[in-house]
């Protein structure tokens, strides 16, 4: 009796394993998930140590560049799904993101252009990165 109940408990792990080699086959899983699953744990991986990534102003100038970049992929895909589906709230968002992105991009370029400028840069940088982030906050 123990022996068929343990032989019943294997093929049931094995069935197990079948699916989950199954879900790795799956291009929907890998398109959507697994890809990016990968730069998000990058990302944890270095978040936890805050001066791993952050090694100089220019380097903090190209992460941020990367956000503004994102962000307005973002708001191009919203704005494009809005205009194929007559979205209107999906159309609120991209013009959210796509304002959010401008405001991102003058902080980027100024900041980098006045870098040699502390005084003024003590203003600019706080005020234009609480602007973005507000905005795109008022927006959801």
């Amino acid at each position: 009796m123990g022996y068929l109940l343990f032989d019943q408990y294997l093929y049931s792990c094995f069935q197990k394993s079948l699916r989950i080699l199954d879900l790795f086959s799956n291009k929907i899983f890998i398109t959507y998930t697994l890809i990016p699953a990968i730069p998000l744990f990058l990302f944890t991986v270095m978040a936890v140590d805050p001066y791993l990534w952050i090694g100089s102003e220019i380097h903090h100038f190209y992460i941020e560049l990367f956000a503004v970049i994102f962000s307005g992929v973002t708001a191009f895909y919203y704005i494009l799904h809005a205009r194929n589906l007559n979205d209107k709230f999906s159309l609120f968002i991209g013009i959210g993101f796509s304002v959010s992105a401008l405001i991102d991009l003058l902080h980027v370029a100024v900041s980098y252009s006045l870098m040699e400028n502390s005084d003024f840069l003590n203003y600019f940088i706080p005020q234009t990165w609480f602007a973005g982030g507000y905005f795109l906050v008022v927006c959801f």
